[in-house]
């Protein structure tokens, strides 16, 4: 056969040059054979079989090992490229990787396990910027984003929570492994370095769950493992407390256990899918926080009465059952060993005793007005304050509440003091040094100072009596601040001990010595810290002493000198001597002495055989013969008492003839001395026979005075009555105006004791201004005109101090007229002047001490300008009417 030339040339350039692909045959793969991914759905070209290994003649040729490559790379890619579909594993039927696994992975074939070992071991690439090992993650990624995280986001909606997590879990973790089965089974298990194989499982599970968790939404997932982690943790560590919404049921203290055991389980498999790491162990330690925070809210808020501090069982609970559930968990998640050390646990019980301290600090106002009942929850505080910061914001925190809850106008001045006494109590307890005390009480004194009754109150609690009429204590209440009475027999009592070396309980095992640096009586300086820290609230201490000497001389008025005895005056007074010396109460001094003298005077009256027994009686009858009555005298020294003004009136015959005759025997027992006998002052026992009744009533001289004119017409002249004239008196009326006239009586006074004795049903209002005496209840009128007429009821008490209240108004209205002559004189000779001028110059004009605070002097010029003796212009400056 004749070859042609062309025939020739090409047979030598083919025996030089390989044959080109396109002469081979041997098909290819239809996509782009260097992409690394397979569009969805796309066919593979199946390989026809082919010994990767034969060293055939053309392994040498570069084209015939890309084919040889390509080749390997689409079988391979087609044995491992995962289903299209969702996982949707049945979890109630036990549908688990086992069973699932058969469904989603390819039998392997030598066709494919030859392509995957030739394609770990070749160097060549084709190109390829990626191997098939990150061809694989590559391919799990897609995967987990296209077919897993859609399923994941709709079982985040589901409301039973513990179900949903316990199916995202389990879906996760049979994903997983269905993943990791692949790589270890196919792709790694004919690695020739068995380290470096397993390194690069570790790495490849690693690539996983970072791929679940940015698959799983970070909002939704961290709230249903908040709300799953505090279901859990409740129901082991709080059986009884309120669940949140999402849980099955409630969980009991029997099943606390069988939670443990879930809830671990439910963490190991977050854990294996990488959803336990730092994501999860955040949640639950906000979890474990808010746990601790409400178990401590639940179980102390308002338990201040223990017998102990609650702070020893706190930290147990910490111990044995918070930390232990902490400590598994955390075991859980990050898959460690170890074991929570000591010092852990004690910072554990560090945040929980700081929460309990938040919540004393919250409580502490009522904690301190429950004093000394809740020294336990004081206790507590002591634990948490061990920090400026602590210290600061338990002042800032308390002096807020006082503000808001004890120093406004609805508190009154009693309540405030009796809460300053429990501070006091309380804050020493907790800060013996006092700094605490110190700024929570600025705001209480200086709002104290503000208030017009508080010497009043203070002085009256000081003055009080500690036991009732049948021996027993009295118990704080609203009216009077017993509480000073107590605290100086306290400190009275501590002072006796001191100085008798006694009150030592050898018993008290508690007891600690006295401070190195501490004063003599120390014992007894604490006592009276109490009574000295409300004494010391008025600065200048004169208006402390002026009030104290106005209320004792008022007390001592009222007392029977011969049946009374002044022991809890006399200890007042001497306490007092040492918190302001002996020279500022000496006035005080001497009104109790005067009393002490009358006494002794009475007596020595009465043993010289003067008409003047003992006792300080007027019965008087307008039915019956009057009975003589019986005078004590108390002689007080005028210089020495508070002004004591008096109104003359008319006293009956019988007590004048006594008074003359009380004064002629002390004249003759002091000589150069006159008595002044200031009626208003007096107090009268007195005894009233009516026909049906017999009445016997505390009252004063000048109420007495007023019944004593009913019984005879004309009043005062007492003489004996008849038992005809029984129905003679009792007819007697009297008019307060003719009252007035017969006792020289102002007319105030007179229609005060008529209100008096018509409240005690003695004697009724007819009509008008008419009075008439009622000697018999039961009988009444049927006139419409006759009335048995009640007049508004009045304490008995605020009558007897009537005349001298009566009489500091008088006082106080004749020392106002001597400011106004004052005042008159400056804005006459110095010009028209503002109110803070007028003032200084009283407080250094008016002779002696100005008693008149700037309310009741601005009331005064008020008064001045509204009766045309001043005005004021818009600026507040003062100056004479023209």
């Amino acid at each position: 056969m004749k070859i042609s030339k062309a025939s020739r040339q090409n047979s030598v350039l083919s025996s030089v040059f390989p044959t080109t692909a396109s002469s081979l045959n041997i098909p290819t793969t239809p996509a782009t054979p260097n992409s690394s991914f397979l569009i969805p759905g796309q066919p593979l070209v199946e390989p026809s079989e082919y010994n990767y290994n034969s060293g055939a003649a053309l392994d040498t040729n570069l084209a015939n090992e890309q084919i040889k490559w390509n080749r390997a790379w689409q079988t391979a890619t087609s044995f491992l490229t995962l289903p299209r579909r969702q996982l949707k594993p049945d979890i109630t039927k036990g549908e688990t990787t086992i069973f699932l696994r058969p469904l989603w992975m390819k039998d392997s074939t030598v066709e494919s396990q030859d392509a995957i070992s030739y394609l770990l071991s070749s160097k060549f690439t084709n190109g390829e910027s990626q191997s098939l090992l990150e061809w694989y993650l590559t391919e799990v990624r897609k995967h987990i984003m296209d077919w897993i995280r859609p399923d994941i986001i709709t079982e985040l909606e589901n409301e039973n929570i513990q179900q949903a997590l316990h199916y995202i879990s389990m879906i996760l973790l049979v994903a997983q492994d269905i993943y990791k089965y692949a790589f270890k089974e196919h792709l790694i298990a004919r690695w020739p370095d068995r380290n470096q194989a397993r390194q690069k499982l570790r790495q490849f599970l690693r690539n996983v769950h970072s791929a679940f968790t940015y698959a799983v939404p970070n909002e939704k997932f961290s709230k249903v493992l908040y709300v799953y982690l505090w279901n859990c943790s409740v129901a082991i560590l709080n059986p009884d407390m309120k669940l949140n919404e999402g849980s099955e049921e409630p969980c009991l203290l029997t099943k606390a256990e069988a939670e443990r055991q879930k809830l671990l389980v439910q963490m190991v498999r977050l854990q294996k899918v990488g959803l336990g790491s730092d994501r999860a162990e955040r949640i639950f330690g906000e979890v474990m926080n808010k746990l601790m925070g409400e178990h401590i809210h639940k179980s102390y808020t308002g338990d201040w009465y223990s017998t102990g501090s609650v702070s020893n069982h706190l930290r147990d609970w910490i111990e044995n059952k918070f930390s232990r559930l902490g400590l598994e968990v955390l075991h859980q998640l990050n898959g460690s060993k170890s074991d929570i050390s000591f010092r852990d646990v004690g910072k554990m019980q560090e945040m929980a005793i700081a929460k309990l301290g938040r919540l004393r600090v919250g409580e502490l106002f009522d904690i301190v007005v429950e004093w000394n009942a809740t020294v336990s929850a004081v206790e507590d505080l002591k634990l948490y304050i061990n920090s400026l910061s602590r210290r600061t914001e338990l002042t800032r925190t308390f002096t807020d509440l006082l503000n808001q809850r004890l120093l406004h106008p609805g508190a009154s001045t009693i309540q405030i003091l009796q809460a300053y006494i429990s501070i006091i109590r309380a804050f020493t307890h907790l800060d013996p040094k006092g700094v605490l005390l110190d700024r929570v009480a600025r705001p209480i004194r200086r709002y104290l100072r503000e208030r017009d009754d508080t010497v009043n109150v203070i002085v009256t609690g000081l003055l009080a009596n500690t036991l009732d009429e049948e021996g027993e204590p009295f118990e704080p209440n609203g009216e009077v601040l017993v509480e000073l009475a107590h605290e100086l027999n306290y400190a009275s009592q501590l002072a006796i001990d001191a100085e008798n070396d006694e009150g030592m309980d050898y018993m008290d095992l508690s007891w600690m010595p006295e401070p190195a640096d501490a004063e003599p009586h120390y014992n007894s300086l604490k006592g009276s810290k109490i009574i000295g820290s409300i004494v010391s609230l008025f600065e200048p201490r004169e208006t402390f002493i002026r009030e104290f000497q106005k209320l004792l001389a008022n007390r001592l008025l009222k007392k029977n000198s011969s049946l009374d005895d002044f022991e809890r005056e006399i200890r007042v007074l001497e306490f007092l001597k040492a918190q302001f010396g002996e020279g500022s109460l000496q006035a005080c001094e001497v009104m109790l002495r005067d009393l002490l003298d009358s006494k002794r005077v009475d007596l020595t009256l009465r043993n010289d055989e003067l008409p003047i027994p003992s006792g300080h009686v007027m019965e008087v009858s307008p039915s019956s013969l009057a009975i003589m009555p019986r005078l004590q005298a108390k002689i007080l020294s005028r210089l020495y008492w508070p002004s004591l003004h008096d109104e003359p009136f008319q006293v009956p015959f019988q007590i004048a003839q006594l008074q003359m005759e009380y004064e002629k025997g002390y004249e003759n027992l002091k000589q150069s001395r006159k008595l002044n006998w200031l009626n208003l002052l007096g107090q009268v026992t007195v005894e009233i026979d009516l026909e049906d009744r017999l009445v016997t009533e505390e009252c004063s001289t000048w109420q007495a005075t007023v019944i004593s004119a009913f019984q005879h017409q004309n009043g005062l002249d007492l003489e004996p009555a008849t038992e005809g004239s029984k129905s003679k008196a009792s007819a007697i009326q009297k008019s307060a105006n003719q009252l007035s006239l017969q006792l020289s009586m102002p007319i105030a006074l007179v229609r005060n004791a008529l209100t008096f004795w018509v409240n005690k049903q003695v004697i009724r209002h007819i009509h008008d201004d008419i009075y008439e005496a009622l000697e018999s209840i039961l009988r009444q009128n049927d006139d419409s005109g006759l009335v048995l007429g009640l007049a508004t009821t009045v304490p008995t008490e605020a009558y007897a101090e009537a005349p001298i209240n009566h009489s500091e108004a008088i006082s106080s209205a004749q020392e106002m007229t001597v400011c106004w002559q004052f005042i008159h004189g400056m804005l006459t000779n110095g010009g028209p002047m503002p109110f803070p001028k007028i003032e200084v110059m009283l407080r250094f004009a008016v002779p002696g001490e100005f008693a008149f605070d700037g309310g009741a002097l601005r009331a005064f010029l008020a008064e001045k300008v509204n009766n045309g003796l001043l005005e004021m212009d818009r600026s507040g400056i003062y100056r004479i009417s023209r």
